[in-house]
Protein backbone atom coordinates (compact mmCIF):
# COMPACT_ATOMS: atom_id res chain seq x y z
CA UNK A 1 0.00 0.00 0.00
CA UNK A 2 1.36 3.71 -0.46
CA UNK A 3 1.77 6.17 1.53
CA UNK A 4 -1.10 9.13 1.18
CA UNK A 5 0.30 12.05 -0.97
CA UNK A 6 0.12 15.64 0.27
CA UNK A 7 -0.43 18.87 -2.23
CA UNK A 8 2.24 21.71 -0.68
CA UNK A 9 3.55 24.58 -1.81
CA UNK A 10 7.15 25.59 -1.44
CA UNK A 11 8.43 28.78 -1.84
CA UNK A 12 11.80 29.45 -3.63
CA UNK A 13 12.92 33.22 -4.23
CA UNK A 14 9.52 34.36 -4.03
CA UNK A 15 8.07 31.97 -6.24
CA UNK A 16 5.44 29.17 -5.22
CA UNK A 17 6.44 25.91 -6.57
CA UNK A 18 3.00 23.21 -6.07
CA UNK A 19 3.97 19.48 -5.42
CA UNK A 20 1.93 16.52 -5.01
CA UNK A 21 4.25 14.09 -2.08
CA UNK A 22 4.93 11.75 1.05
CA UNK A 23 5.00 13.23 4.34
CA UNK A 24 8.04 11.77 4.19
CA UNK A 25 9.08 13.49 1.10
CA UNK A 26 7.23 16.92 2.55
CA UNK A 27 9.53 17.35 5.63
CA UNK A 28 12.82 17.03 3.66
CA UNK A 29 11.39 19.53 1.05
CA UNK A 30 10.24 21.85 3.37
CA UNK A 31 13.77 22.06 5.04
CA UNK A 32 15.38 22.13 1.74
CA UNK A 33 13.50 25.40 0.57
CA UNK A 34 14.13 26.88 4.21
CA UNK A 35 17.96 26.00 3.01
CA UNK A 36 18.01 27.49 0.25
CA UNK A 37 16.04 30.52 0.38
CA UNK A 38 19.03 31.46 3.18
CA UNK A 39 21.12 30.66 0.64
CA UNK A 40 19.68 33.03 -1.78
CA UNK A 41 19.85 35.89 1.18
CA UNK A 42 23.62 34.95 1.32
CA UNK A 43 24.13 34.97 -2.71
CA UNK A 44 21.78 38.45 -2.65
CA UNK A 45 23.41 40.27 -0.17
CA UNK A 46 27.18 39.21 -0.98
CA UNK A 47 26.86 39.56 -4.86
CA UNK A 48 23.57 41.52 -5.76
CA UNK A 49 22.99 39.24 -8.53
CA UNK A 50 19.67 38.44 -10.14
CA UNK A 51 17.74 34.89 -8.78
CA UNK A 52 18.48 32.94 -11.80
CA UNK A 53 22.27 33.68 -11.75
CA UNK A 54 22.05 33.00 -7.58
CA UNK A 55 19.90 29.69 -8.49
CA UNK A 56 22.98 28.63 -10.95
CA UNK A 57 25.64 29.86 -8.27
CA UNK A 58 23.59 27.41 -5.47
CA UNK A 59 23.05 24.56 -7.61
CA UNK A 60 26.80 24.77 -9.06
CA UNK A 61 28.12 24.73 -5.25
CA UNK A 62 25.62 21.94 -3.71
CA UNK A 63 26.91 19.74 -6.73
CA UNK A 64 30.18 20.20 -5.80
CA UNK A 65 29.83 19.81 -2.38
CA UNK A 66 27.62 16.51 -3.44
CA UNK A 67 30.49 15.21 -5.38
CA UNK A 68 33.20 15.88 -2.82
CA UNK A 69 31.42 14.15 0.08
CA UNK A 70 30.87 11.24 -2.57
CA UNK A 71 34.75 11.41 -3.04
CA UNK A 72 35.65 10.95 0.20
CA UNK A 73 32.73 8.27 1.20
CA UNK A 74 34.78 6.37 -1.65
CA UNK A 75 38.11 7.09 -0.15
CA UNK A 76 37.25 5.84 3.93
CA UNK A 77 35.16 2.73 2.28
CA UNK A 78 38.34 1.90 0.11
CA UNK A 79 40.51 2.44 3.44
CA UNK A 80 37.44 0.04 5.21
CA UNK A 81 37.83 -2.70 2.64
CA UNK A 82 41.54 -2.97 2.45
CA UNK A 83 41.61 -3.17 6.22
CA UNK A 84 39.11 -5.62 5.75
CA UNK A 85 41.38 -7.40 3.23
CA UNK A 86 44.43 -7.04 5.20
CA UNK A 87 43.33 -8.84 8.37
CA UNK A 88 41.31 -11.54 5.69
CA UNK A 89 45.06 -12.07 4.97
CA UNK A 90 45.94 -12.17 8.37
CA UNK A 91 43.52 -14.92 9.20
CA UNK A 92 44.44 -17.47 6.25
CA UNK A 93 47.81 -16.75 6.85
CA UNK A 94 47.25 -18.07 10.77
CA UNK A 95 48.69 -21.40 12.03
CA UNK A 96 46.25 -24.14 12.23
CA UNK A 97 46.24 -27.61 13.36
CA UNK A 98 46.52 -28.80 17.22
CA UNK A 99 48.59 -26.83 19.34
CA UNK A 100 48.67 -23.72 17.41
CA UNK A 101 46.05 -21.76 19.39
CA UNK A 102 44.59 -21.12 22.38
CA UNK A 103 43.65 -23.98 24.84
CA UNK A 104 40.37 -24.53 24.15
CA UNK A 105 37.86 -24.59 27.14
CA UNK A 106 38.16 -21.18 28.30
CA UNK A 107 40.66 -21.83 30.76
CA UNK A 108 44.67 -20.98 30.90
CA UNK A 109 46.84 -23.14 30.56
CA UNK A 110 49.23 -22.84 33.66
CA UNK A 111 53.09 -24.00 31.97
CA UNK A 112 54.58 -24.56 35.51
CA UNK A 113 51.32 -26.91 36.74
CA UNK A 114 50.05 -28.08 33.43
CA UNK A 115 46.26 -28.04 34.25
CA UNK A 116 43.90 -25.37 33.45
CA UNK A 117 43.38 -22.79 36.14
CA UNK A 118 40.04 -21.21 36.34
CA UNK A 119 36.49 -22.52 36.28
CA UNK A 120 35.70 -24.85 33.04
CA UNK A 121 33.92 -23.61 30.30
CA UNK A 122 29.98 -22.84 31.32
CA UNK A 123 30.54 -23.40 35.08
CA UNK A 124 31.25 -21.30 37.93
CA UNK A 125 34.25 -20.57 40.37
CA UNK A 126 31.65 -21.29 43.19
CA UNK A 127 32.11 -24.31 44.64
CA UNK A 128 28.96 -24.34 47.00
CA UNK A 129 31.11 -25.25 50.22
Amino acid sequence: MSEPLNKIRIKIAERDYPMTVTAEQEARLRAAGRVLNERIKQFRDAYGLPDQDILSMIALDAVADQLLAEQRVEAASGGFHQRLEHLHELLLAAPTGPGSGPPRGGAERNETTGPPTGPPRGGSAFTGN
